[in-house]
């Protein structure tokens, strides 16, 4: 590599080395986290992409004699997109809490007690989350979690479970399959709900009720390179295991699922959704 001046050289200033660094002997500046841990009852949220998250996250612990414990680290999961426009939008249970107030307003209730309820929802649902993250970033490597999503349903659910698993899991979209037969005059307004769901992330969507060209459609997409999680019905089981790719049920035909109380609606729905994705997977 080429030389470079040392911080002493430059009078405590530090440089940019030209090139890689091969067997690097420190850690960014997301090393401060370690700090803020070390405060009782602190958690540290970076601003950053989880790549970089979870390397500092093991760096401490696993890489510099094992100093400290295990510990959470949430991150805004930002990609180099947001890095350059901000990452406002990912911060994330907005839909429920939006809907929330929506159905208030309109009822004419409250506002007090809706945003007392809201805050003490997000509250628990939070809550839960911190702990599935963890979770989260101990199986990556242990298992294969999937990056991109294929959603076989009609239209609400579709635009519903799309939205969630890319706001608040990351996932990517890549084949939406509406499979009722809304008029061609709303068609429009739904392909617009798909466009920049989360962060600037759009889904292409498609109109098929013909099982024969709903599987058709997703077989001549290209996903070379992608783990799959397809959402749908019992009718897309042998797709899946084609895509070698966990099924979630959401949609009729089911007859993979016993369910009696289990809902995917609001905050306890989308903890029931994430259970029911994870259990499916590992």
């Amino acid at each position: 590599m080429p030389p470079f001046e040392t911080g002493a050289a430059l009078g405590g200033k530090f440089c940019n080395t030209a090139g890689p660094i091969e067997q690097v002997r420190y850690g960014c500046s997301l090393g401060a986290l370690a700090s803020v841990i070390a405060i009782s009852g602190a958690i540290p949220i970076t601003h950053c992409g989880p790549g970089c998250a979870t390397k500092q996250f093991h760096a401490p612990p696993g890489l510099n004699a094992y100093q400290s414990g295990e510990f959470q680290v949430p991150s805004t999961n930002l990609g180099n997109r947001e890095v350059i426009f901000g990452g406002a939008d990912r911060l994330g249970a907005r839909l429920t809490g939006a809907f929330l107030r929506q159905v208030a307003g309109f009822a004419g209730l409250e506002p007090r007690q809706t945003e007392a309820f809201i805050a003490a929802e997000e509250k628990e649902y939070y809550l839960y989350l911190r702990d599935f993250a963890a979770f989260y970033a101990g199986c990556t490597s242990q298992y294969q979690l999937p990056s991109h999503l294929v959603v076989v349903s009609e239209s609400a659910y579709n635009l519903a479970v799309t939205r969630f698993m890319v706001d608040q899991l990351g996932l990517v979209p890549g084949r939406q399959v509406i499979t009722e037969n809304p008029p061609q005059e709303f068609r429009d307004a739904i392909r617009a709900q798909y466009r920049d769901i989360a962060g600037g992330v759009s889904a292409e969507v498609a109109f098929a009720e013909d099982g024969h060209l709903i599987h058709r459609l997703i077989r001549e997409t290209d996903f070379i390179g992608q783990l799959l999680i397809v959402f749908g019905s019992t009718w897309e089981g042998k797709l899946s295991r084609e895509l070698h790719a966990p099924l979630v049920e959401i949609g009729y035909p089911a007859t993979d699922e016993v369910v009696l109380s289990r809902s995917y609606i609001g905050y306890r729905g989308a903890l029931a959704l994430i259970e029911r994705t994870y259990t499916t997977i590992v």
